[in-house]
């Protein structure tokens, strides 16, 4: 799943014209990733309840719905092989939800800026989960299906951590600097560089979006020399 686009917000269709509070209230129970993403960006802590509601009834719908196809499962003697943990995962990795919980932490509802410091540090999340079962049988072997969740899953963080833009991130997001292995190498006579993107690249750009003085290049030996120089303004 590609998330980079549902963490950037596009202008009104009125050029100039900012949301009314109603429509972006109505817009946020339709669905609507961008309207989140504008909820987030106002700083307007009202945004929370709409935002959280939404979370919750998705999340209860989804485990209700898991629970179902597990008793029906039981019952007809009939199993797809799937737990409802891993149904759960697998729904639950929904862009709305991203985009709500990235508007949340950006509110300041600290669970889910922890939350998402958990997806990029550790594979102890929902979204690992989700990736991982996605991985498994598209790639060869176990070890490259680790790599390519691992992958997605720290760059899927990174794109929400650079939307909240919250400068007790960096160290966290520096420490990806020197992650610079291609989790995709290039096939024989490609050369895009979606291929070739690294944790390291990612991590570079996020923290452009979040610090006051970036390097002038976006390299990464030149981006790792900045935090070395940087490294104690930010605990």
């Amino acid at each position: 799943m590609l998330l980079a686009c549902a963490f950037v917000t596009s202008p009104s269709k009125v050029q100039g014209a900012e949301p009314s509070r109603d429509e972006l209230l109505a817009r946020i129970q339709s669905r609507d990733r961008a309207a989140m993403l504008e909820a987030g960006n106002t700083r307007d802590a009202s945004y929370v309840p709409a935002l959280q509601g939404f979370i919750d009834g998705r999340t209860r719908s989804v485990e209700d719905d898991a629970t179902k196809l597990e008793k029906m499962d039981r019952d007809s003697g009939i199993t797809n092989g799937i737990s409802a943990e891993a149904e759960i995962a697998h729904e639950l990795d929904d862009p709305s939800i991203h985009a709500a919980k990235a508007a949340l932490a950006k509110l300041g509802v600290r669970k889910y800026l922890d939350e998402t410091l958990t997806e990029l540090t550790t594979t102890n999340s929902l979204l690992y989960r989700a990736e991982r079962d996605r991985a498994r049988g598209s790639t060869a072997g176990s070890a490259a299906e680790e790599r390519v969740a691992l992958y997605n899953t720290r760059k899927t963080a990174l794109d929400k951590l650079a939307y909240i833009a919250d400068p007790s991130t960096v160290r966290v997001i520096a420490s990806c600097l020197a992650d610079t292995v291609a989790p995709h190498p290039a096939p024989p006579g490609v050369t895009s560089r979606v291929f070739r993107t690294s944790v390291a690249q990612l991590a570079g750009k996020a923290l452009r979006r979040i610090v006051s003085n970036p390097p002038p290049s976006d390299d990464v030996q030149v981006w790792q020399q900045w935090w070395e120089q940087n490294k104690d303004k930010y605990p």
